[in-house]
């Protein structure tokens, strides 16, 4: 009875307000729409969702420390300049004044944007009094059509004025649906859920506030600028409130169910009329929140957003807004109060020439009033190292000397900033190969064929690609065809299968590869996986060429239906997850992709031969991947597969190239979100990325994930991963830009976590990207087949070996006679276990080749450094460490004596404070492969006490044997001192050493003075405190560990104080440079083996502390 008289009420109240039931939105509707067109979408809402969970802890205690800025452009699209929908510059400030009162009290601001790095805000056509709002005359476009005129909306923006950098509005007449006309308000998407649209669509007379624009003509009951403040919120992630109605019924769902928001009540229905309800019955029911910004209440119903909402949006904001608001964009856009800050970031013209070429260089802050002092870390060019100009260019001087490290200084006349980027200079040797051109998201193109990639930017906005996407070149490296997993295109660009769809899908990750027909040297397949929220299944279509003429064959969207037992789909294609893969063996290629049961998900592996395509083996996923949103990628050597699940799995296997078998699976798994991965180029190492983060792992260890390294920690989120011709991989940033692991092979160390050299200053991109990079076929004949022999851990002393070449004999000696019987081999991948740990040469005869290859099993034997006594009654602290290698791990314990281990005993290094000595301390370390080594020390007893330092001393004797005077304060050397010949003298000193006239330092004597405190003296010294360990590239040790000297490098702003410490924070060494500079040695052979900081503090103020070993 309650809900009849409710539905009466509401039929009343409808005949009054006219339109308040239809939808004021239309993001619901455009998003309903998208989903019919490409189910896959879902796939990534329910990502997204699931990332912004996993962020929104982190973000909102960011939030809370300071406010957020977003710039924002306004376009106002009119029929004519007296026409209403004309509104005045003056609305438009009024509706952003009325933005920020409903959101800075959740810490965003909103302010209009005054130009576009060094330009102004471009008016397109326009007119622009006020910067920031731009006038537009367009009869066509000010009744926007939603459905098919975005284009034409972001285009009025163009290029200078990306969603990743701008909020962009378009304020028309009115918005309808595919030309039904209607009393839509506005719409906006969320992140990167459209490839052509973001930003914000409103009518002109919702645009603005009574409350601050008395004449303004804005409709009765949406005139207080709450229209803009709903679309915003969609802007920044959220959902309306009654989002999937009811689902919401438990805590255990809040955040992925319902509006993902779970300190708001489930709605079933949207609220129109302001009328108090409760259309969901949940525990602690609680009534609808009528008056949420997300629902559907008019301007004076509207109050506020929820607590969970100003967390969502800034989890939206960290994840997949980032650059909106930092400084860089703040300085670039010209926000309010812009010119109060400063930065000192710079972008170059080619973060990675080729020799010869120069490289023009910009900053981000512009002004009179700055001063600029560029230095290119390239002291081989001499005078040209360094310059004062804005815009400077500079000649790098050769390849040997790369990366450089190039630094801005600016000042403002009351600060400064420093910063630095490098740049990777490289001999560019030409390419022709088959993976020259890329196509990728969003209608982006690289070509590489000068030997570095250049952005190539014919591809057409209507081509456009997401997450499937496989190009075809011709030997040279000339495009043939590309294909989104729909539509195919030739090199032209023109549609070659018009409306036959090859019935992939754009949103299937990795979903589409090309590969030539091996019975037709004219044909290639394209194969393609459906997303797994779709029927289209697993398909294969064939492209006709005719000497470079490219045409869809009679074959288009060919069903795979086989073997029996996987379930199927349209037309019984077989259905499972997405990602396919392809890899060439000696007669064809072997296809994998994953497909699913009843009982759960299989890798699958076909061969493509002469013959057509057969069903290989199936290998059986674990159980707890549910749904396959998933991708493949080959090995180049052909001997690994990489399976990566988004839901938190990434599985190694070795592939048998000549059986096509898949064997000894092993996992990496966390809750991380994962998208894609690439092995380096010589497939010892895989690279993946898991939100913002890159790792690396050692694919040939016992156990990779023991190995692994993050080379990278950034705030965009990272997708796609793809080798690249020039054997660099290349990663996609999300809406954001390209970034190059330039040195894949190197392994990374703990020492050295970007020995790889990651940059996410990579090609230079002029489109906005969503997800993938081409997918190629990476395991080719030149790789997988180029009679070399690879190797991979089995155990400690068990190594398996692969035969990389097209023969089917094999004859292998494995160097270790001690081995018997077992020391040759006649299989294609043999695996042996070599009798004591060593260094073998392993040989291979096969088709008349014979191949050898040196290998080094087991580990070196541990060895402690460090401490060798402590008094346990009163100085009994000790440090001892051991030098691991890269995946190497060590476990600490006391074996005799008796004392505690302060802190953690898993560590390179150990600190135990005894009580009772002598002792014994034991460390047992473990490297991936399984190998172990202990090893032991013995601790004595000194209760010696330490011989304090003198104040001040004055030398005026003569120093006949060697000798070290060491002060706290001054060392005064009068006339009478003197050296004799062959005496060596050091002399210390805490702050002073005066050398008077007549000190005698005769032939043949050395004196060293240093200026060096106490070794036991804890001095405190004015701005110079502890700061965190750190790495930064502007900063070199080297050598490290060391035994003595050790040099300090900086390609950075110079150095003004050094200071060392010992690991228990016992200030050792204070050096005040009196001259600031790059360059500075100290000598460590003094000091007891350990682990020391090395503390700098540079000429801008900057404190950096590294960790230096002594041994």
């Amino acid at each position: 009875m309650k809900k009849q008289y409710l539905t009466i009420l509401i039929v009343l109240l409808i005949a009054i307000k006219g339109f308040a039931q239809s939808e004021p939105c239309l993001t619901d509707e455009l998003m309903r729409n998208a989903l019919k067109e490409n189910p896959s979408i879902q796939n990534y809402l329910d990502e997204m969702d699931r990332t912004i969970n996993q962020t929104q802890n982190q973000s909102s205690k960011l939030a809370a420390s300071a406010m957020i800025t977003i710039p924002v452009v306004v376009y106002i699209v009119h029929g004519g300049v007296n026409n209403p929908e004309n509104i005045s510059d003056n609305q438009v400030t009024s509706q952003i004044t009325a933005l920020n009162s409903y959101f800075n009290p959740h810490g965003i601001n909103f302010c209009l944007a005054t130009k576009a790095g060094n330009i102004a805000i471009p008016s397109s056509g326009g007119t622009q009094t006020t910067p920031g709002i731009v006038h537009l005359l367009s009869t066509a476009l000010t009744d926007h059509d939603a459905q098919t005129e975005q284009q034409n909306l972001v285009n009025i923006a163009g290029t200078t004025i990306s969603s990743n950098r701008y909020l962009r509005i378009w304020v028309v007449k009115s918005i309808s649906n595919t030309g039904a006309a209607g009393t839509t308000l506005g719409y906006s998407m969320f992140p990167n859920t459209s490839p052509i649209f973001d930003g914000v669509v409103i009518r002109s007379d919702v645009f603005g506030s009574a409350q601050y624009c008395q004449n303004c003509n804005l409709m009765p009951n949406y005139n207080l600028g709450k229209t803009l403040v709903h679309e915003v919120g969609h802007f920044l992630g959220l959902y309306h409130t009654f989002h999937e109605g009811c689902t919401e019924l438990n805590n255990s769902n809040c955040n992925l169910a319902g509006d993902r928001i779970c300190d708001t009540p489930p709605t079933e229905t949207a609220n129109f009329l302001c009328i108090n309800k409760d259309t969901c019955i949940e525990p602690n029911n609680q009534p609808d929140d009528i008056h949420n910004h997300m629902d559907y209440g008019d301007d004076n119903c509207s109050t506020h957003f929820s607590e969970g909402q100003r967390s969502r949006m800034f989890a939206t904001l960290f994840t997949y807004r980032y650059e909106l608001f930092d400084t860089d964009n703040s300085i670039y856009t010209g926000i309010c109060n812009y010119q109060n800050m400063i930065s000192a970031t710079f972008s170059a013209s080619n973060y990675a020439p080729c020799q010869g070429t120069t490289v023009t260089f910009s900053p981000t802050m512009t002004g009179s009033n700055i001063t600029y002092l560029w230095n290119f870390g390239d002291p081989a060019s001499g005078n040209n190292n360094t310059s004062t100009l804005q815009n400077p260019t500079h000649l790098f001087s050769s390849v040997s000397n790369s990366p450089y490290n190039v630094t801005l200084t600016i000042n403002n006349g009351t600060s400064s900033s420093t910063s630095a980027k490098q740049i990777f200079n490289s001999l560019c040797q030409p390419i022709q190969n088959e993976d020259n051109s890329w196509y990728f998201s969003t209608y982006n193109g690289l070509n590489f064929n000068t030997g570095t990639p250049l952005y190539n930017s014919s591809i057409p906005f209507t081509n456009t690609m997401q997450e499937a996407c496989s190009v075809q070149n011709d030997p040279s490296g000339n495009v043939l065809f590309y294909t989104n997993g729909i539509n195919v295109w030739n090199k032209n660009h023109i549609l070659i299968n018009n409306s036959n769809s090859i019935k992939g899908d754009t949103s299937s990750a990795s979903g589409a590869i090309t590969v030539k027909n091996p019975a037709n040297n004219n044909q290639y397949y394209i194969f393609t996986k459906g997303s797994d929220l779709t029927n289209n299944g697993f398909r294969y279509s064939i492209i006709n060429n005719s000497n470079g003429v490219i045409s869809m064959s009679s074959t288009v969207g060919q069903p795979i239906t086989f073997p029996n037992g996987y379930l199927t789909g349209d037309n019984n294609s077989i259905l499972g997850g997405e990602g396919v893969s392809a890899a060439q063996h000696c007669d064809g290629y072997w296809i994998v992709t994953s497909s699913r049961k009843s009982s759960g998900y299989f890798l699958v592996v076909y061969s493509l031969t002469s013959s057509g395509l057969s069903f290989i083996n199936e290998t059986a996923l674990p159980t707890n991947i549910t749904r396959n949103l998933s991708t493949i990628e080959f090995s180049p050597n052909g001997n690994k597969i990489a399976y990566i699940n988004r839901a938190g799995t990434v599985l190694l296997f070795d592939f048998n190239k000549f059986t096509g078998a898949v064997s000894n699976m092993k996992s990496t798994s966390s809750n991380e979100l994962y998208y894609s991965g690439s092995f380096s180029p010589d497939s010892a190492l895989f690279y993946y990325g898991a939100g913002s983060k890159v790792y690396q792992i050692n694919a040939n260890a016992v156990n990779p994930n023991e190995s692994r390294m993050t080379i990278f920690n950034g705030s965009a989120t990272i997708n796609g991963f793809q080798k690249g011709p020039d054997n660099k991989i290349y990663l996609s940033f999300t809406n954001s830009k390209l970034a190059v692991i330039h040195n894949p092979n190197i392994i990374a160390t703990p020492d050295n976590a970007n020995a790889c050299n990651f940059t996410p200053n990579g090609p230079i991109l002029q489109q906005s990207l969503s997800y993938a990079l081409p997918n190629m076929v990476d395991a080719k004949i030149e790789t997988a087949f180029n009679n070399t022999i690879s190797h991979s851990a089995s155990g400690c002393l068990t190594y398996k070996f692969n035969a990389n070449v097209c023969t089917q004999t094999f004859s292998w000696n494995f160097g270790d006679s001690a081995s018997g019987a077992n020391n040759t081999s006649t299989l294609a991948n043999p695996s042996h276990t070599f009798s004591s740990a060593g260094t073998y040469t392993v040989t291979l005869i096969s088709g008349g080749n014979t191949i050898t290859k040196t290998i080094t099993v087991g580990m070196a034997s541990a060895n402690i450094l460090g401490s060798t006594s402590a008094c346990s009654t009163n100085s009994n602290a000790t440090n001892n460490f051991v030098v691991l290698q890269e995946g190497q791990r060590a476990q600490w314990s006391i074996t005799s004596g008796a004392g505690s281990i302060n802190g953690l005993n898993n560590q390179s290094n150990v600190l135990v404070n005894w009580t009772s000595l002598p002792g014994t301390i034991s460390v047992t370390v473990t490297d991936v492969n399984g190998c172990t080594s202990t090893a032991t020390k013995t601790i004595t007893a000194n209760c010696n006490p330490t011989t304090n330092c003198d104040n001040d001393l004055v030398l005026n004797t003569t120093e006949a044997t060697n000798t070290t005077h060491q002060v706290s304060n001054t060392i005064t050397l009068n006339g009478n001192y003197t050296i004799n010949s062959g005496v060596n003298v050091n002399l210390k000193a805490g702050n002073t050493i005066i050398f008077k006239p007549n000190s005698v330092v005769k032939s043949g004597a050395n004196m060293l003075a240093k200026i060096e405190n106490c070794p036991e003296q804890k001095t405190v010294f004015e701005d110079l405190k502890m700061a965190p360990e750190t790495t930064i590239d502007q900063i070199r040790l080297y050598p490290n560990p060391t035994t003595s000297r050790i040099k300090i490098e900086t390609s950075g702003a110079p150095m003004t104080e050094i200071a060392i410490s010992s690991f228990e924070g016992k200030s050792i060494f204070i050096y005040k440079l009196k001259e600031s500079t790059q360059l500075y040695q100290i000598d460590m052979s003094d000091l007891q083996n350990g682990i020391y900081f090395l503390t700098i503090k540079s000429s801008t103020g900057e404190l950096v502390t590294k960790k230096i070993i002594k041994q």
